[in-house]
């Protein structure tokens, strides 16, 4: 699905004003035309609108291959991620998937709670729930 791009990870610096900040980013590259998308770490603002948007709508041939890219897909997000270590409780229902993404400030907190809708092996949605304040974003196409 994201077959067009090349897959990167780089360490990228940004200064703001007195400040500097240096995170490890996930970059894609467009194949016919090297346009870069940089995906912001799941630290700086949250589960990236962006790259999930590119994975909605996809269809999959069956449960298995939805099953390796939601790991693969856990993978991606972790990608410069210093405090959010990983995820965990990972359920494959007949309508959705559900896990949950743990942060390391404090041991088995879990920072996420994360729900990917499915319809005929085919992503509708993903939702990324604060456990804490009860705070829903949902990503559609």
């Amino acid at each position: 699905m994201l077959a067009e791009y090349d897959l990167y990870s780089a360490v990228l610096e940004g200064f703001y004003g007195w400040h500097e900040k240096t995170s490890r980013c996930l970059i894609l590259r467009k194949v016919d035309n090297g346009e870069l998308t940089i995906i912001d770490p799941i630290w700086y603002n949250g589960i990236s609108t962006e790259l999930i948007k590119m994975v909605i709508g996809y269809e999959f041939k069956n449960k298995e291959e939805l099953q390796i890219f939601t790991f693969e897909l856990q993978g991606v997000m972790l990608i410069g991620s210093t405090h959010n270590k990983e995820f965990k409780n990972t359920v494959f229902g007949e309508n959705k998937i559900s896990f949950d993404l743990y942060d390391s400030y404090q041991e088995e907190r879990i920072w996420r709670k994360i729900e990917i809708g499915i319809k005929n092996n085919k992503i509708e949605f993903l939702t990324s729930t604060n456990p804490i304040t009860n705070e829903m974003r949902t990503i559609e196409k």
